[in-house]
C-alpha cells in the first residue's frame, strides 16, 4: 500500500518471537519485545525500472530498516 500511495512506513520489529512460540505451546507466558522506529519515507519511484522490481527494492529497503531495530542477540539465523 505504501508503494502505491507514497505514504511513509513506520517500521516495527518484534523480539523474542522464536523463543515465545515454544513457551506459548507449553502454556507458559511468552516474553515478547517490540521496537518501533521512526517513519521512513520511501525513495521516489523511478519509471525506468519495472514496477515489480521497484516493489521488490522498496520491500528490501523496509525490511532492512525493520532488521536494524532488532538487537543482534535476538535475531535468528533463518538459513540454518
Amino acid at each position: 500500500m505504501s508503494f502505491a500511495s507514497g505514504a511513509p512506513v513506520v517500521p516495527v520489529g518484534f523480539g523474542g518471537v522464536y523463543q515465545s512460540i515454544w513457551r506459548a505451546l507449553r502454556l507458559k507466558n511468552p516474553h515478547l519485545e517490540t521496537w518501533i522506529g521512526k517513519p521512513i519515507p520511501l525513495p521516489e519511484r523511478d519509471r525506468s525500472i519495472p514496477r515489480k522490481k521497484q516493489m521488490e527494492l522498496h520491500a528490501e529497503y523496509i525490511l532492512d530498516h525493520i532488521d536494524s531495530l532488532i538487537p543482534d542477540w535476538d535475531k535468528v539465523d533463518h538459513e540454518e
